[in-house]
């Protein structure tokens, strides 16, 4: 069943061919350019619209994991912390005074 989103993409691409077939009827010297020439030059000129995007029966079977892989368990080390740190900061000068 065609979904929405692709009945607009098939309606564009027909009203993309009229327009095309006005113009060349209007700009054209050899008389009026018949709908079965425009198909051909439709076909030949313009790619059919597709939906590539999987459909949502699919696109939402995906199982996405909750959380990051690594989040629960910190490495050790990562940072010395304010001990570590020669210089005074605002914690360690509120602690001495």
């Amino acid at each position: 069943m065609p979904t929405t989103n692709a009945v607009a993409l098939w309606d564009f691409r027909y009203n993309i061919t009229n327009l095309w077939k006005r113009t060349l009827r209007w700009r054209g010297q050899k008389g009026a350019v018949t709908w079965k020439r425009m198909t051909v030059l439709q076909n030949r000129w313009r790619r059919k619209p597709r939906i590539t995007h999987p459909w949502p029966n699919v696109r939402f079977a995906v199982k996405h994991p909750r959380r990051e892989p690594g989040a629960g368990t910190p490495r050790a080390g990562i940072c010395g912390g304010t001990g570590a740190d020669a210089r005074p900061n605002r914690d360690n000068r509120t602690q001495q005074a």
